[in-house]
């Protein structure tokens, strides 16, 4: 009779053991998928209105070109095509970068002609 209650004891615990597994690589797959997607929308925020924008550090940005405030210790972006420094949030206000006006320009200009 007590060899039946450790062996299903033994079983309970043995699918404990495999739930706890199940859900760890459930939550280790959806870490991945929320890591993956913010790795994605970070790229993706890279070009923003024709800018190409990298990571700078402060010393080399000293005010922000579209709220001009001070970087202070936040992350700093510039466009390697028309030298504007932004803060994080502040790139999708940016206006187009002067280089993409100048291309659409020139493309508009030999349309008309």
């Amino acid at each position: 009779h007590s060899f039946k209650w450790g062996k299903i004891f033994r079983i309970k615990l043995n699918i404990s053991k495999v739930w706890t597994m199940i859900i760890s690589f459930v939550q280790e797959k959806e870490r991945e998928k929320r890591d993956k997607d913010k790795e994605g929308k970070e790229k993706d925020k890279k070009t923003v209105n024709g800018h190409v924008f990298t990571s700078v550090s402060l010393g080399q940005a000293v005010q922000c070109s579209q709220c001009n405030k001070a970087f202070n210790s936040k992350e700093a972006f510039h466009c390697i095509h028309c030298n504007a420094s932004v803060h994080k949030g502040c790139r999708d206000s940016l206006p187009i970068c002067a280089k993409v006006k100048m291309k659409i320009k020139a493309f508009s200009q030999l349309l008309h002609q």
